[in-house]
């Protein structure tokens, strides 16, 4: 509960400032066999990657499924942004080295994350032209 209460209060957070977010927490269950439920959230969550213009991973609850997304957005060169409400960096992060020289600095607070995000894209030009 406490992932899916972050996520939906970052999302609002984000919006706030008119940036809109595809949240994985949102996803809708269609009626399918329990066995299925997996591939056709993967399959959701590979959709709003390819559709987002920025990855934003929840350092605090860092994992192997989030490992799976961050390797898929890097593929996609999407950028990646780590946020840790916790302000700490999750040991996993750091020992993921095919990981960790893509993803941008460890955002500690969301002023720091708009900051980054903001950054990125106002600069996108000079960096990608």
């Amino acid at each position: 509960i406490t992932y899916r209460s972050d996520a939906n209060v970052l999302e609002k957070q984000l919006s706030n400032h008119n940036i809109n977010v595809y949240n994985p927490c949102k996803i809708i269950l269609p009626d399918v066999p329990k066995e299925k439920m997996p591939g056709y959230i993967a399959e959701e969550c590979y959709l709003m990657i390819d559709t987002a213009d920025a990855i934003i991973l929840l350092a605090d609850y860092y994992g192997r499924d989030c490992s799976a997304e961050i390797g898929y957005s890097i593929a996609k060169n999407k950028p990646v942004f780590p946020y840790s409400k916790k302000g700490l960096s999750s040991p996993y992060i750091e020992e993921d080295w095919m990981i960790r020289p893509r993803l941008h600095p460890l955002s500690k607070s969301f002023d720091e994350l708009l900051s980054n995000i903001v950054w990125l894209f106002e600069n996108a030009e000079k960096y990608h032209g």
